[in-house]
């Protein structure tokens, strides 16, 4: 962050005082250190992106932008860059607006804000923005509280191999909200989950087995869950939500 502040006085200063100097040499000292930037970060050139972002490319603007809240370097600026790409939108880019405003992160937390934007993410098919939608539907973040629609999302997203919504899909039908309750239905999709090393998933089959709620009781079965569940110890809590930034 030092060395980017010097480096952006000392060329302010350079062109203030040696009109010599252009624009052009100060975009080239620029470019100079973000591909060293993208040599220490072992990402894409930085300067490709910087200049893809600067060209109207929607992908560039997104990872440029992700590269700057991501790196620390320019949290604010890196948002301005995503929100232009989900303007124009690009479903990575809205999705990554909704999770900003879910986070509250450089922006106030504004779930109905966040709702705005992962909606049309959801409907173009993206299953991060899916699953985010169904989580503010089911606990009425933003939105009216509604399982029946958290249901919808959760599936839609579920289809496409993500474990986290799978798990959600189990709770509502062993809850039986939302929808009538069902423990065979929610083995079914904890069963899902858990296959994928999902922890809480493979803590709730395990908790099915111990009691004989949904499937026959099997205290064999009951402790290979645990244990598993143990071992694997990379699940997020049934309260806890990642909204990622990606």
């Amino acid at each position: 962050m030092k060395r980017s502040l010097l480096l952006f006085l000392g060329a302010t200063l350079a062109v203030a005082f040696f009109p010599g100097i252009t624009q052009a040499a100060m975009d080239k000292k620029e470019a100079i250190h973000l591909k060293e930037e993208s040599l220490r970060h072992n990402r894409l050139d930085l300067y490709d992106l910087r200049t893809g972002a600067h060209g109207g490319d929607l992908w560039a603007e997104n990872e440029y932008g992700v590269f700057l809240v991501q790196s620390g370097k320019d949290s604010g600026r890196g948002f301005v860059w995503i929100r232009k790409a989900a303007q124009h939108n690009l479903t990575v880019a809205q999705r990554n607006v909704g999770s900003f405003y879910a986070r509250g992160i450089v922006v106030p937390k504004n779930y109905a804000l966040a709702a705005k934007w992962f909606r049309p993410a959801a409907v173009a098919g993206d299953a991060k923005a899916q699953y985010y939608l169904g989580i503010l539907y089911l606990r009425g973040w933003g939105v009216p509280k509604d399982p029946a629609r958290a249901l919808k999302w959760f599936r839609k997203s579920a289809l496409q191999n993500d474990p986290a919504p799978a798990y959600q899909i189990g709770l509502l039908y062993d809850k039986g909200q939302g929808v009538e309750r069902n423990p065979a239905k929610a083995i079914k999709w904890f069963r899902e989950a858990a296959i994928k090393n999902y922890a809480p998933a493979e803590k709730a089959l395990a908790t099915a087995y111990a009691h004989g709620d949904g499937v026959p009781k099997d205290s064999a079965l009951a402790q290979k869950w645990f244990k598993k569940a143990n071992l694997v110890q990379n699940g997020v809590g049934e309260f806890l939500i990642h909204w990622e930034i990606d």
